[in-house]
């Protein structure tokens, strides 16, 4: 049995995958994992390739989603991105996003 987070959780990432696409974002990946690295959501836009950490909050608070993310998140994000790129080689402009 899922508890709340996990639901919670899920459900965020859902609807920021229904946002990116609704911005034209395309999504290529979901939960994308490598050793104890994570990223939420993988997409592109013409040119771009976008790692994106999304944030779920309960509550009505519009906090900034990136002012949740910490240096040391920032950096397993990066260094799970390296992973990505070595796998799948872009020669696009990487973003670094927060939903």
């Amino acid at each position: 049995m899922e508890d709340y987070r996990h639901i919670l959780g899920r459900s965020g990432e859902d609807a920021a995958v229904q946002y990116l696409e609704s911005i034209g974002h395309r999504v290529l990946h979901r939960g994308w994992r490598v050793r104890h690295f994570e990223i939420d959501i993988i997409t592109e836009t013409p040119g771009v390739l976008h790692f994106v950490e999304v944030k779920t909050r309960s509550g009505s608070g519009g906090a900034d989603p990136s002012e949740s993310i910490g240096k040391d998140k920032l950096k397993n994000m990066y260094l799970a991105a390296q992973s990505y790129l070595s796998a799948h080689p872009s020669k696009m402009e990487t973003s670094f996003d927060a939903v």
